[in-house]
């Protein structure tokens, strides 16, 4: 299990073109609607990763300034496929390098997940395996609660918000 940290003040993460199951371009900053949002990025359905995608459900659920959303390379994954959970399809994985384009480390063919503030850059990725989740719990509701209060203008902690400091460090 692997977590990387993004420094401070990164630019916006792609954002896309991902389609949702009515074949309509998803605007990742609307659909993410000035929260955190928790991005996974799913393997092929092969890997069998349901148990950390209810997971990550859960864990985004439960942090109410965040949203989850997970982009899938199969098109036959739009509409429910992934327990119910917003799937949005990315064409050809395009979408999907990008992202691991931003880590330099090899992460093709793992499950990847990552955190964007509300301004839509990235403060965290994680990329492991799909039976991580017991080992990933904790430490993904420390992260989403970090990047849910990042202050959008610095990407540092929201000053209003000092009880929560410890939270995000």
């Amino acid at each position: 299990m692997t977590w990387i940290r993004f420094g401070r003040n990164e630019p916006a993460a792609p954002a896309g073109p991902l389609f949702d199951a009515g074949g309509h371009m998803l605007d990742l900053r609307a659909y993410s609607d000035g929260c955190a949002l928790l991005i996974f990025f799913a393997p092929s359905r092969e890997a069998d990763c349901d148990g950390l995608l209810e997971g990550l459900l859960a864990a985004a659920r439960d942090e109410p300034d965040a949203q989850a959303l997970v982009v899938s390379a199969a098109r036959g994954d739009l509409g429910g496929a992934f327990n119910d959970a917003p799937v949005v399809y990315d064409e050809g994985g395009r979408v999907a390098a990008r992202y691991r384009g931003l880590m330099e480390v090899d992460t093709e063919g793992q499950p990847l997940i990552f955190v964007l503030d509300r301004d839509g850059a990235p403060v965290y990725a994680w990329f492991g395996s799909c039976d991580a989740w017991s080992e990933l719990s904790g430490e993904l509701s420390h992260r989403l609660r970090s990047a849910a209060f990042l202050c959008p203008e610095c990407s540092v902690p929201d000053p209003v918000a000092s009880s929560m400091w410890e939270a995000v460090y």
